[in-house]
């Protein structure tokens, strides 16, 4: 939400290229439909314990680290705050990541026995 709400302080500040504020807008809604996907993935899997929608978490996780990497480098402009989210959030998915790779090697092992 907060990342919204600067891109449009950037459109306010700055002036974009004609069409390049719409691809931002797409992006920055793309990353919340899948943030919003992958959570309820995530949160799905560790409640049934099942390894195949953990790995679609984890794929889903890779997905949204590659749209923040995104919005850190290859933006039209990126302000101090932008990387400042952008790293927490980088962060904090590479720790979710490493959490659901663990838990679904866990609940592989649970599945066999």
């Amino acid at each position: 939400m907060l990342s919204f709400l600067l891109l449009f302080y950037k459109a306010y500040i700055f002036s974009y290229v004609a069409g390049y504020f719409v691809i931002e807008i797409l992006a920055i809604c793309a990353l919340l439909g899948l943030q919003i996907m992958r959570i309820y993935i995530g949160s799905k899997g560790n409640k049934t314990e099942s390894s195949i929608i953990m790995v679609l978490f984890l794929a889903c996780t890779a997905a949204s680290c590659a749209v923040n990497i995104y919005f850190v480098q290859f933006q039209t402009y990126v302000l101090v705050v932008d990387i400042i989210i952008g790293i927490a959030s980088l962060v904090a998915g590479g720790l979710e990541f490493l959490f659901a790779c663990f838990a679904a090697i866990e609940f592989k092992s649970l599945e066999n026995s």
